[in-house]
């Protein structure tokens, strides 16, 4: 992957519209992937997820960064630091998209 680093966007079901909507607008710009749960997109070069994470969220103006990391131990050591003193959204696991992925807020 070449974006260690990339914002992802909660929606409610239209991440594909709003994908599909940005990369319309601007050069160099397109929908890379739709899972049907995750749109990845790129905008000039910049790699952005769309999440259709559903209503269990209310949509707010928050954002949140995806970051890969390259060992398990810098993933716990990252997730100890990130989720100390933080909301928990969903805990470090393994779920059906990644072997070891967490949601943690501050």
């Amino acid at each position: 992957m070449s974006n260690k680093i990339y914002p992802c966007l909660w929606f409610d079901g239209q991440a594909k519209a709003a994908a599909e909507f940005w990369a319309g607008i601007f050069p160099n710009s397109k929908v890379v992937h739709d899972s049907g749960m995750v749109v990845m997109f790129e905008v000039m070069g910049q790699k952005i997820m769309g999440l259709n994470g559903g209503p269990m969220f209310q949509l707010n103006a928050s954002i949140s960064f995806m970051v890969h990391l390259d060992s398990r131990e810098a993933i716990d050591k990252a997730w100890e630091q990130l989720s100390e003193g933080g909301t928990v959204m969903m805990g470090l696991d393994k779920y059906p998209w990644a072997e070891r992925y967490g949601w943690a807020g501050r």
